[in-house]
Formats: structure tokens, C-alpha cells, sequence
């Protein structure tokens, strides 16, 4: 006699982005340490991690994968940056969100 074995499964499918809930600006006195964190990007999603996108002043920050961002350098002078940050969660969907940071 044959044997019939009945699996269930469910699977979820997420195609939502990642929902950014930090603001779009920042501020820093002059000559902060590079190393002091100037922003943290914020999702509704835990399981993000965080890159800069390519262009416009991306290369004067780092991001951590947490969402921590720094200058890579103090700024000596004032004046506003704006860098574009990426949230990629878990299953690959992506958000962006731009930031003004003023020195």
C-alpha cells in the first residue's frame, strides 16, 4: 500500500520597501570630529542595511550598515551637504531617502 504524506506550508512574499522615519536634515558645528555620528537613518523595517548613493557629495560620508553617518573629515567650513542614503531590507527592496546635512 502506498503512503501519502500532505505537507503545509505558507510563504510569504514582501515586496514593500523599507519606509524611511528620520528627518531629511541635519546639523553639525564646524570642526566636529570625523568621527562623531552626524545622523542616523531610521526605518520602519529592522533587518536594513544602509549604503550611500553614488554621486552628488556621497564622498564626503561614511554609513554603517546601521544607518550611522559621518563625515569622513571634520568640515572646517559652513555650508550644507546633501547625500543620498539607501535602506535595503532583507528580501531586497530598496528606499532612498536624500539629506541635508548644514556645517
Amino acid at each position: 500500500s502506498a503512503t501519502i504524506i500532505k505537507y503545509t506550508s505558507s510563504i510569504t512574499i514582501d515586496t514593500l520597501a523599507p519606509s524611511f522615519t528620520s528627518a531629511a536634515t541635519a546639523e553639525v558645528e564646524a570642526n566636529t570630529e570625523a568621527s562623531t555620528t552626524i545622523y542616523t537613518a531610521a526605518t520602519d523595517d529592522n533587518a536594513v542595511t544602509y549604503t550611500l548613493k553614488a554621486g552628488e557629495q556621497q564622498d564626503k560620508f561614511t554609513i554603517s550598515n546601521t544607518g550611522e553617518l559621518k563625515y569622513k573629515q571634520a568640515q572646517t567650513q559652513a555650508g550644507i551637504h546633501t547625500v543620498t542614503i539607501i535602506a535595503t531590507d532583507i528580501a531586497g527592496n530598496t528606499a532612498e531617502k536624500t539629506v541635508s546635512v548644514s556645517v
